[in-house]
C-alpha cells in the first residue's frame, strides 16, 4: 500500500533522516579513504553505515518500552539496547557480506574490529536517550497530575470529604479565614485564598470581579452598569454580585 506523504508527514521526515544519515556515512567514509589512501567502496560503506541506521528503530522501541513498561529500569534499558544494537549490526554485516560481497565478514570479526568503539557510542546514545525518555515521562506525569488536580476541588463539610467539579461552581467569595464556594448543590468552605483559587482555575471559566469575589462566566445571566464604572452581575440562580471597575476589563474579555 502506498504511503501518502501529505497524510503522513512523519514518513517524509523519516525518509529525510535516513537519506541524511546515508549521505553522512558516505561522506565520512569517502573522506577517510582519501586521507588514508585506500579505495572507497560504497557497498561496504553502506553496510557498515547500517550501525547508524539501526538507531532509528531501536531508539523508538527503547522509548516505547521506557514510557509504557513497568518497572522503568533506564540504566538496564541502555545496556540491553546497546548490546542488542551491536548484535544486530554484526548479524546484518555478516549476513549481507556473505550473500553479496566478495570479501565476507564473520560475526566475531565485526565484534572484535568495531565492537569496542561502537559499543561506547551505543552506550552513550542509549544512555542519553533514556535520560531524556525519563525526563519526558516525568514531565508528562506532572502535567497529568496538575490537569487532574485542576479538574476537581476537594472540600470538607461536616467531617465529610467532598469532591466538587469546577463546572458546578457558581461563584466564590471570601469568608475569612476561608473562601466560600457556592455550587449548584450548595455552599462549601475551603481553606485557600481567592488568589490561590484563581491560580488553579483562573485559566478556565472563572474570572475575578471584585477583590472579594470570583464568578463562573458560564452562569452569568446579565449585567447592568451602575453609572460609575461598576456593574451589577446577575447569575442564573438570581444571585447579584458587584463587578468592580478594576476587574471589568478582564470580565468583558471573557465574553469577547
Amino acid at each position: 500500500m502506498a504511503i501518502d506523504m501529505q497524510q503522513n508527514p512523519w514518513s517524509r521526515w523519516l525518509l529525510v533522516l535516513v537519506a541524511g544519515l546515508v549521505l553522512l556515512v558516505f561522506a565520512k567514509d569517502s573522506l577517510e579513504a582519501a586521507l588514508e589512501g585506500y579505495a572507497f567502496y560504497w557497498s561496504e560503506s553502506l553496510l557498515f553505515g547500517s550501525f547508524w541506521l539501526l538507531f532509528i528503530p531501536l531508539l523508538s522501541l527503547n522509548g516505547w518500552v521506557a514510557y509504557y513498561k513497568e518497572p522503568r529500569l533506564y540504566l538496564v534499558y541502555a545496556l540491553v539496547f546497546s548490546l542488542l544494537h551491536l548484535l544486530l549490526f554484526a548479524s546484518i554485516v555478516t549476513i549481507f557480506s556473505n550473500l553479496f560481497m566478495d570479501h565476507p565478514f564473520g560475526m566475531g570479526d565485526v565484534l572484535r574490529g568495531s565492537g569496542p568503539e561502537n559499543g561506547a557510542i551505543a552506550l552513550l546514545i542509549y544512555g542519553l536517550g533514556n535520560f531524556f525518555f525519563r525526563m519526558f515521562r516525568e514531565q508528562r506525569a506532572k502535567a497529568s497530575r496538575l490537569s487532574s488536580a485542576n479538574n476537581s476541588i476537594r472540600v470538607t463539610k461536616s467531617g465529610r470529604h467532598i469532591v466538587l467539579s469546577p463546572s458546578t461552581v457558581l461563584y466564590v467569595c471570601t469568608d475569612a479565614p476561608y473562601i466560600s464556594i457556592t455550587t449548584t448543590q450548595g455552599t462549601y468552605l475551603h481553606s485557600c485564598s481567592l488568589q490561590s483559587f484563581m491560580d488553579s482555575y483562573g485559566g478556565q471559566q472563572f474570572v475575578r470581579i471584585h477583590k472579594s469575589s470570583i464568578v463562573n462566566t458560564e452562569y452569568v445571566k446579565s449585567y447592568v452598569s451602575r453609572g460609575n464604572g461598576d456593574y451589577d452581575v446577575t447569575l442564573q440562580d438570581g444571585t447579584e454580585l458587584r463587578l468592580s471597575r478594576n476587574y471589568a476589563k478582564e470580565f468583558f474579555r471573557k465574553f469577547s
